[in-house]
């Protein structure tokens, strides 16, 4: 069984950039990625999911953009003071 993740940015600003993540448009948790420290924070679970299935595949699919358009996840070679995240992202599996 397959499974889709929709990501769709909420805000962005010099620190964080924060994504609304889940299964479809209508049943959103909320996921941030701390710039600074590089470390991603579940704000809000998706409704009625138990597990962090969907919030993990979020994560991974940050990460796969990163590693995609910049070469890499490594906090010490990226410079996010030129990295602007993507109003929409997705993880299919």
């Amino acid at each position: 069984m397959g499974i889709y993740v929709a990501l769709i940015k909420e805000m962005e600003d010099a620190k964080k950039v924060i994504y609304q993540f889940g299964p479809n448009e209508s049943c959103m948790g909320r996921i941030e990625f701390n710039k600074t420290k590089h470390e991603f924070y579940e704000l809000d679970p998706v409704p009625g999911q138990e597990d962090d299935l969907y919030l993990k595949r979020a994560g991974i699919s940050i990460i796969r953009y990163l590693k995609r358009e910049h070469g890499t996840f490594d906090a010490e070679r990226l410079d996010f003071d030129k990295i602007h995240f993507p109003d929409r992202l997705s993880y299919c599996s």
